[in-house]
């Protein structure tokens, strides 16, 4: 039997500093510290529903209710009038169609589905530009991977492919230079760091060489793929590294680098801080791995 296909998500990305943005500190100034968890129940009925959008009646407000302690269906209408009106949700949607709706979650949604093959926003709901369609288009369209894991391995296995053309001569240039390097090396400086018994120049292999060859990004996606966190007991949220450094395009060997110094996604690691700094200004930050890695420092 074929698997019925949901339109919302499993999983949708939270900012570390979800609770320190101007508008959720007023709220929760306002409306007490359950103002939190009724935000947060209701983007969570949002993603996980239509995806992008979710209508707001006494029946939803009752049955946010239910999940909650201590807070009733009037409190939880309450709360999420007030986020209207701080600009949390869009104003004008709710009052035409009674629904609960932002263009941050419509961006999120489309990039969360850039791989469906159908996942288009119902147009009198729209508040993103159609080009945030278009980019999503430009992604590979197989059928839905069910988790991250699996759609980094469709990643690996690309990658692997396209590199694969380019990898005998990439490897032939590489020795070729290092080659020529140590025999530069050598004759300007026979003695630095040099031993006369094994005729070891002392030269420290750079990141990516290793045993004379270059590593490519396939291989550095290879060894991604091997690794997994470790069973201390810590939090981490290492699935969500991997889908933000993927999102962000950083190249795989800085990949390795910052889920092994993050500690594979420690909860609290600077690294989550330099992830809501490049969401909040993509457009400022050029390199973002590089940006991250100077986060880890």
């Amino acid at each position: 039997m074929a698997r019925i296909k949901k339109q919302g998500l499993d999983y949708f990305p939270l900012d570390t500093d979800f609770m320190q943005q101007r508008a959720v500190r007023r709220l929760m100034k306002q409306q007490g510290d359950c103002a939190f968890t009724v935000l947060l129940s209701a983007l969570s009925a949002i993603y996980g529903g239509e995806g992008y959008y979710v209508r707001i009646d006494d029946d939803f407000c009752e049955d946010l209710a239910t999940e909650l302690f201590d807070t009733d269906a009037r409190k939880v209408k309450e709360v999420l009038m007030a986020a209207i009106e701080l600009d949390l949700f869009d104003s004008r949607l709710y009052r035409e169609y009674g629904i609960l709706t932002s263009a941050h979650i419509q961006e999120q949604f489309l990039f969360c589905c850039k791989r469906r093959r159908k996942r288009g926003l119902d147009e009198r709901f729209r508040l993103v530009e159609n080009e945030a369609d278009d980019t999503a288009d430009t992604a590979p369209t197989p059928a839905e991977a069910p988790d991250h894991a699996a759609e980094m391995q469709q990643c690996a296995a690309e990658m692997q492919q396209c590199a694969t053309q380019m990898q005998q001569h990439v490897t032939q240039t590489a020795q070729s230079k290092a080659q020529q390097s140590k025999a530069q090396q050598s004759k300007e400086n026979p003695l630095l760091k040099g031993s006369p018994e094994t005729g070891d120049d002392g030269r420290t292999p750079s990141p990516t060489e290793e045993d004379g060859e270059i590593h490519d990004d396939a291989w550095w996606t290879r060894r991604i793929a091997q690794l997994s966190p470790p069973t201390d007991n810590r939090a981490r949220n290492y699935n969500g590294l991997l889908f933000e450094l993927q999102r962000w395009k950083v190249p795989p060997q800085e990949q390795y680098a910052l889920i092994l110094k993050s500690g594979f996604g420690t909860i609290g690691h600077p690294v989550w801080l330099g992830i809501s700094e490049i969401v909040k200004k993509p457009k400022d930050i050029r390199q973002p791995g590089r940006f991250l890695l100077s986060k880890c420092k």
